[in-house]
């Protein structure tokens, strides 16, 4: 039985967090890691997803992408 853990690193405002699949219910965990937790866990192996802060420039561009008729297309090929 093997768990995957993914470190969520963010901005300083809203701070890391980590998570994790319940192999027994099957629901997705995530919890704020404080303090050394987030590294701790990176040291250990756990997988690293860097999450940009939300801009509003980041808005405007999926906004854009999504009004786009071959987002679909262009999701899909990703």
């Amino acid at each position: 039985m093997s768990v995957e853990l993914i470190v969520v690193v963010c901005d300083e405002s809203t701070g890391d967090s980590f998570r994790f699949t319940c192999e027994m219910c099957m629901t997705t965990v995530e919890k704020k890691a404080l303090g050394r937790v987030a590294d701790m866990l990176l040291a250990a192996g756990a997988q690293r997803l860097d999450r940009p802060p939300l801009t509003l420039a980041y808005l405007d561009t999926l906004r854009a992408d999504l009004n786009a008729d071959d987002w679909l297309d262009r999701l899909l090929l990703a």
